[in-house]
């Protein structure tokens, strides 16, 4: 499975029969950090950023912050709404 995002000029690409896909929970969250990881390459910056400094790091359904545990961003909502 791939996904683009035209915006940044990425891509990511995974096979779900690797390891750490056996489900698809699994295979989704590999997908974003595969992705996150390319877009942050291309940008050169922490994507998405967190307010508490560096990027924000992906959950099973929204982006949380790494010091800040209780700064929730859904996924889709980047830079529009947050969770405490």
């Amino acid at each position: 499975m791939s996904i683009t995002v035209r915006e940044v000029g990425t891509s990511a690409a995974l096979d779900p029969t690797e390891p750490g896909s056996d489900t698809a929970a699994e295979f989704a969250m590999e997908l974003v950090r595969i992705l996150q990881q390319d877009i942050q390459i291309h940008l050169r910056e922490p994507w998405p950023k967190d307010p508490a400094g560096g990027a924000l790091e992906p959950t099973d359904a929204r982006w949380r912050s790494r010091v800040d545990r209780e700064y929730l961003v859904p996924y889709g909502q980047l830079g529009r709404f947050s969770s405490r």
